[in-house]
């Protein structure tokens, strides 16, 4: 995808100049934006083109330089944006008062291009950085919902106990996720091969709802494109208008067989034996047209749901859920692998001392949440895992009201939202607790999740922490939400419980989350409780944990633990790098390099086992799934031609996974995102074996 052009704002009142400016700067690729005055500067920033940087004459008629900056500097859209000011003025008096105005440097006449081409150089790269966090920040914020939804699709389906629930969850979920406002869930019978529906299921948003429980025909572009070929279909409004099929669907919608087509998005249900035994279907989408990201995540759902339709269908019970196993972990690699470039970056990134503490704040915080992903995606191998209290921990000190200020702060968007007035008053003197630091922040989460979602705009949340009875730390979140009826308090903890069936409708979810929090409490040697004077009267819920006098790991400690980097005194390994996603192929070995490691790389078998006949590797870092083969026969082939230190990366992440990665001879398994820290920490000790070796030969 072509980058955005980098807009830079030229104010000088002499054209000539403004030539001149425009020539030094044009071989950097840039949108430069002429102003010829103050007046007209101020008239250019008024619109929404946003600018990377200002290069501001001083001596103009009428609104000078300094007024210029000054009234720039009062508008919050533009009081960040770095002002360079151009002048032949050295005189300090002069210049500090730019400064007082909010320049960033001067750049004194004549102009010397070799200076301004790097100054606006520095600036430009800046702001392409601060532009790429932003934009992360917003992939990741629809990411992590995506995840969400996907978790809770995958606990429906398999929670299912019929063929109609399951289908309708499946239908409902595909056009929630994709946002449509029609969904169609179409499944054959014996006369598949046809393309003829057996049974329909539908979903309708509210502007198509007067077809709801309608019969629908639907056997013309979707069934039998889809249906012949058994794979994905994806059209925009134009490409349908010119499908053959267009007019006998024109005549469907004229005589009301079904609803209107604004564009369509359909995916196969694949059985077993790669045939297809339906297919979901969306068209009018909310905004804009159907993208490959919302075929990539329908393709996913289809896959879900072929499973568990041949689940119910098949009397094999544990084939079945063998079957479900299998498809999550193809899932969670599916959906770990994208993390690991973004989670890799993030942490370089965080070590760049020119950015600014604000920005390096945000890095901070998309880290936290990719690595939350991260986790809710491990969830998915093993739900029942949580919901029996064996999810494994690792303990260390936690200071509880870091977690829960994090937690409050990744909450925050949401409840802005709806004007929430959220209230905090941590009170307790000892909140330091022995506990998994990101599960204590999903039991957080999901308290705080549950307050915003279930309490009516600009309504009120109370955080409180203090001593509990037995000196524990007490955490009560009380709110103004719509409460719980006394007939379902009991069993508020129980999973798939939100109440009523109208509060299901109306908030969505599925009632899993103070399940696994109970859980996790409990695990943790806690306990929780919710309390609720009844319908319409807020909601209570106070959380007891034990507590520690040990020191928690500081912010500080991780971020010095990511900045080490091999040590420039032991040799430089030289790396095998195997990788067949392109974006962490690029940021790891980009990386490596950095950190001072002589990296090749490959993305397949072949490709591995050529380089290795000519060249000594130290190091074989490989996927186990490439293009060609499996990273397994490939570490097995270059053990028989010499020694070589094997370091596995996989999205599977089980116990099995991890034993057949040992069984072919890799010493390390890493399963992504893939913490580059500690990948770069396990280089640096074989580094250091190796060195250690060299001198003892000597």
């Amino acid at each position: 995808m072509l980058e955005e052009p980098i807009s830079v704002l030229l104010v000088d009142d002499r054209p000539e100049k403004l030539l001149a400016l425009e020539a030094i700067l044009a071989d950097l690729s840039l949108h430069l934006v002429r102003a010829t005055s103050g007046r007209d500067a101020l008239r250019l920033l008024l619109r929404d083109e946003e600018y990377a940087l200002i290069l501001l004459d001083i001596n103009m008629p009428g609104l000078d330089g300094f007024e210029t900056a000054q009234l720039i500097r009062q508008r919050k859209s533009t009081e960040h944006t770095p002002i360079i000011f151009i002048t032949a003025y050295q005189d300090e008096m002069f210049m500090a008062r730019g400064y007082s105005l909010g320049a960033v440097d001067y750049i004194l006449q004549p102009v010397m291009a070799e200076v301004l081409r790097s100054k606006v150089s520095v600036f430009v790269d800046l702001y392409r950085k601060n532009r790429l966090v932003r934009q992360q920040v917003r992939l990741q914020e629809q990411r992590a919902s995506q995840l969400e939804k996907l978790a809770e699709a995958s606990v429906a389906i398999n929670a299912a106990r019929s063929m109609e629930q399951t289908v309708a969850t499946i239908t409902q979920t595909a056009r929630e996720i994709i946002g449509a406002h029609q969904g169609i869930t179409l499944l054959y019978g014996e006369e598949a091969t046809a393309g003829q529906p057996s049974q329909s299921f539908t979903s309708f948003s509210e502007k198509y709802g007067n077809w709801r429980g309608k019969v629908l025909r639907l056997d013309s572009i979707t069934t039998s494109a889809v249906a012949r070929s058994a794979v994905p279909v994806r059209m925009c409004q134009r490409e349908l208008l010119r499908h053959e099929d267009w007019p006998m669907v024109s005549e469907m919608t004229a005589h009301g067989q079904v609803p209107p087509v604004h564009g369509m998005l359909a995916a196969p249900l694949l059985g077993k034996n790669g045939m297809s035994i339906g297919l979901i279907y969306l068209s009018d989408r909310y905004t804009g047209e159907f993208s490959a990201e919302d075929q990539s995540i329908l393709v996913q759902l289809a896959q879900m749901g072929a499973v568990a339709i041949e689940n119910i269908l098949s009397a094999e019970a544990r084939e079945a859920n063998r079957a479900k196993d299998q498809f999550i972990a193809v899932l969670s690699h599916e959906l770990r692998t994208p993390l690991t470039p973004v989670l890799a970056t993030l942490s370089s990134m965080e070590t760049d001392p020119r950015l600014p503490k604000d920005v390096l704040e945000d890095l901070s915080l998309i880290r936290r949440n990719v690595e939350l992903e991260a986790r809710l995606i491990d969830d998915l191998l093993d739900l029942t895992r949580i919901s029996k209290g064996k999810v494994e921990l690792q303990l260390a000190p936690v200071d509880a009201h870091v977690a829960l200020r994090e937690t409050l702060r990744i909450c925050d968007s949401d409840a802005q939202l709806k004007e929430l007035q959220i209230t905090v008053a941590l009170h307790a003197l000892n909140h330091v607790v022995m506990a998994d630091a990101t599960r204590l922040q999903q039991i957080f989460w999901n308290i705080l999740k549950n307050a915003v979602k279930f309490t009516p705009e600009r309504g009120k949340i109370l955080v409180t922490t203090g001593e509990g009875p037995n000196g524990e730390l007490a955490v009560t979140v009380r709110d103004t939400g719509i409460g719980i009826t006394p007939d379902v308090l009991p069993r508020i903890f129980s999973a798939f419980e939100q109440g009523r069936s109208s509060i299901t409708r109306q908030f969505g979810g599925l009632g899993l989350g103070l399940a696994i929090t109970k859980a996790l409490v409990e695990r943790h040697g806690g306990m929780i409780k919710a309390e609720s004077a009844g319908h319409g009267h807020g909601t209570t819920l106070t959380l007891l944990l034990p507590v520690t006098s040990q020191r928690p790991v500081t912010a500080d400690d991780d971020r010095h633990n990511a900045a080490r980097v091999a040590p420039k005194n032991l040799a430089a390994l030289r790396v095998l790098l195997a990788e067949d996603h392109p974006d962490t192929s690029r940021v790891m070995s980009r990386l490596l390099r950095q950190a001072g490691y002589v990296v090749d790389c490959t993305n397949s078998v072949a490709g591995a086992l050529k380089l290795a006949a000519s060249t000594r590797y130290d190091v074989l870092i490989s996927d186990i799934g490439l293009s060609d083969g499996s990273g397994l026969d490939l570490m097995r082939q270059l053990l028989l031609q010499r020694p070589i230190y094997g370091v596995a990366i996989s999205g599977y992440g089980m116990e099995q996974d991890v034993a057949r990665s040992k069984a072919a001879g890799f010493e390390d398994h890493f399963t992504k995102p893939i913490n580059f820290p500690q990948l770069l920490d396990r280089l640096t000790q074989i580094a250091g074996r190796d060195a250690s070796r060299a001198t003892a030969a000597e």
